[in-house]
């Protein structure tokens, strides 16, 4: 159950980060175009980073990775609310980085349940979900 509640508010959080730290930036920031879309790419791009990070860091070191990111990503996206033009790079940084940590594992976690059926129902639901 626990996985199922944080997968939901870690889609959430994503899609809320994807579609409101544009508007932040373009509106109460002033960015330009361009910097808005480097804004995102650079959110996209740490996610990335970290997330092919996850895949060759040692399993002890991954849960602690994966726990200080499940702490650091509301602590980021709380932190919006106070940002600056400087800061919100930081943050959207941040951010990325404490996802592209956080959703591979969730991922995983899913394929370790007993009954396979149940991993494969749990992640059709929650990609279902979100369409």
């Amino acid at each position: 159950m626990i996985i199922v509640a944080l997968t939901f508010v870690i889609r959430a959080s994503n899609n809320m980060i994807q579609t409101t730290i544009p508007l932040l930036a373009k509106y109460d920031l002033s960015y330009s175009q361009f910097l808005v879309g480097m804004l995102v790419a650079a959110f996209s791009a740490s996610a990335l980073v970290s997330s092919l990070m996850n895949s060759r860091i040692h399993v002890g070191i991954r849960k602690k990775l994966f726990i200080g990111s499940s702490i650091a990503y509301p602590m980021t996206i709380f932190s919006f609310f106070f940002s600056s033009s400087v800061s919100v790079v930081v943050l959207v940084l941040a951010s990325g980085l404490s996802y592209g940590f956080i959703f591979p594992n969730i991922m995983t976690s899913a394929g370790l349940f007993q009954d396979k059926m149940s991993g494969k129902g749990y992640l059709r639901s929650t990609l279902l979900r979100w369409r």
